[in-house]
């Protein structure tokens, strides 16, 4: 075959929508993307992947202290709760011996403590959020730029986590589109969402128990804990998939740097 224009075209065996021409040879590189798709829009994807690597060393930070606000909200929710069933008691006390002695708070001091140290890192999560979602939505640009099919559009799947009802699910739609339909880590996506969305239930169970005594509600906070793990190591997981498979994806559509034509090297022996 005589040597041509490098350039995208169409795959010659159909495993993917366009393969690279290197002018001599095909070559492993490939896209889901349209044939069509010019270096202006190539351009387009790449400033969006370079606003999302900015983004994401805060939007993994995001992640980890979310997971820690969780925590502690369980822990001072707990001790709240105690302290409500030691107020009502001593209410009880007071009723029965026919006083009106103000409930003794000197003892609440910790719990006063972590609900403001939990009220400081909620503060600390509004720029981290704000990172995050910024993060979220140019990775949806890409990977609507790669060819991925979404569910939402990139600003639907960030306001979603705002919308009542549906944020219970769509901005796992939203996540799990950044990668590929065949990609192993949605299942794993999946996974960390319901350990994400589980978690408010564990937090009102560990209130509830808490009125009755402080060694029941160990048990919501401590399986509200694991969830919290499970939720992080596999969120984790599945942010770094996100980054490696948009960089590998934009390295292979912009290193060679592709040259638009619709010219077909098939065509010429």
């Amino acid at each position: 075959m005589a040597a041509n224009q490098p350039g995208w075209y169409k795959d010659p065996w159909g495993l993917a929508s366009v393969r690279w021409w290197d002018g001599f040879q095909w070559t492993p590189h490939t896209s889901t993307t349209p044939a069509s798709m010019g270096t202006a829009y190539t351009g387009d994807i790449a400033a969006a992947h370079s606003t999302a690597v900015r983004m994401s060393k805060w939007a993994r930070i995001a992640i980890f202290v979310f997971a820690a606000y969780l925590l502690l909200e369980a822990v001072s929710e707990m001790f709240a709760g105690g302290m409500l069933r030691s107020v009502f008691h001593q209410m009880q006390v007071n009723a029965q011996d026919g006083t009106n002695t103000a409930p003794n708070m000197t003892s609440f001091g910790g719990s006063f403590a972590l609900s403001a140290i939990t009220g400081l890192l909620e503060l600390a999560m509004i720029p981290l959020a704000v990172f995050f979602l910024i993060w979220q939505y140019n990775s949806a640009k890409v990977a609507r730029g790669l060819g991925y099919p979404s569910r939402l559009s990139p600003g639907l799947g960030v306001g979603s986590w705002f919308i009542p009802i549906v944020s219970l699910w769509f901005p796992h739609w939203a996540l799990s589109d950044l990668l590929p339909p065949d990609h192993p880590y949605r299942r794993k996506a999946v996974a960390a969402w319901w350990a994400y969305v589980l978690n408010p239930v564990l937090l009102l169970a560990t209130v509830l128990f808490s009125l009755d005594s402080v060694g029941a509600a160990l048990i919501p906070l401590a399986a509200s804990a694991c969830l919290i793990v499970v939720a992080v190591k596999l969120g984790s997981e599945c942010f770094d998939a996100v980054q490696a498979d948009h960089r590998d994806k934009l390295s292979a559509l912009t290193s060679p740097a592709p040259a638009h034509n619709q010219y077909n090297p098939w065509n010429s022996y």
